[in-house]
């Protein structure tokens, strides 16, 4: 009897769980609860597969890098001497939503939420009918 295995989620879609993750421990150790509140949603939402939470992801990853850029001009026309971590730390969080913008729109971690989230691999192969 030869079955199909269910196909693995994408490892590029399993580092932006990671990254959620991150996002989420974050929030709870700063005592952010809204925040950390909308990662764990964001969180079993990738997980279920939604459509719609991976176009807020994209969404959300696009408005905070404009946000981000906003307060690194801030700083900028500050005219402040940035020590070398800071300047590191901007690129890591800048890459970090570049990368899960990039992840978010390739084609296969949307084929793989779009069977997790229609119970496509969960259903078992049917066998093919025997002509007699």
């Amino acid at each position: 009897l030869l079955c199909e295995a269910r196909p693995r989620m994408p490892v590029k879609l399993s580092v932006v769980v990671v990254l959620l993750v991150l996002g989420a421990l974050g929030a709870a150790l700063t005592s952010r609860w809204l925040a950390l509140s909308i990662d764990v949603a964001m969180i079993f939402g990738v997980l279920r597969g939604n459509h719609g939470v991976r176009k807020f992801l994209i969404a959300l990853s696009i408005v905070s890098l404009l946000f981000l850029g906003v307060n690194v001009a801030q700083l900028i026309a500050a005219d402040l001497t940035w020590p070398a971590f800071v300047i590191v730390f901007f690129a890591i969080w800048a890459g970090s939503y570049l990368f899960i913008i990039w992840a978010l729109l390739q084609e296969d971690v949307r084929e793989w939420m779009f069977r997790k989230n229609f119970k496509l691999d969960d259903e078992p192969p049917v066998p093919p009918a025997r002509i007699v």
